[in-house]
């Protein structure tokens, strides 16, 4: 079963004018947080957005499809939650697999929950740290 989610999940882009269940970002952090992670030290922290006002602050820092710069979602078709991914930097330097592991994680239960979903990479670090008043060691 686990089989047939992995390969039918796809990458979604433009979302429904639809607010998440915050339950559902809830399911979906604590997948990530149980999920494995290098000598088991859990460097991981994460950020659940889901205030329509910081929605569009963070939607403005992100870039999707960079070699497609008119594939990504309009205001309309941005997504109406994100779950940041942040290193604990006390705990490790380096986030190595772990924070690919999360990000499946949480992918897979939102599609388990009926909810596409966007790994984002392309993203301004700086501008977004600001925004969700990231602490510096994160």
């Amino acid at each position: 079963m686990i089989y047939e989610k992995i390969i039918s999940r796809r990458t979604i882009r433009k979302y429904k004018p639809k607010p998440v269940p915050r339950e559902t970002l809830i399911r979906c952090v604590d997948a990530a947080r149980l999920s494995p992670s290098g000598a088991n030290l859990q460097p991981l922290k994460y950020i659940i957005v889901d205030d329509e006002h910081l929605l569009k602050e963070v939607f403005s820092t992100t870039k999707w499809a960079g070699y497609l710069p008119d594939y990504g979602p309009s205001e309309e078709e941005m997504p109406r939650a994100y779950i940041a991914i942040l290193l604990d930097k006390t705990i490790r330097q380096t986030p190595g697999h772990d924070a690919g592991i999360a990000a499946m994680s949480i992918s897979m239960v939102a599609y388990d929950e009926g909810l596409g979903s966007c790994i984002l990479g392309a993203i301004d670090r700086a501008r977004l740290r600001k925004i969700l008043k990231v602490p510096e060691h994160l």
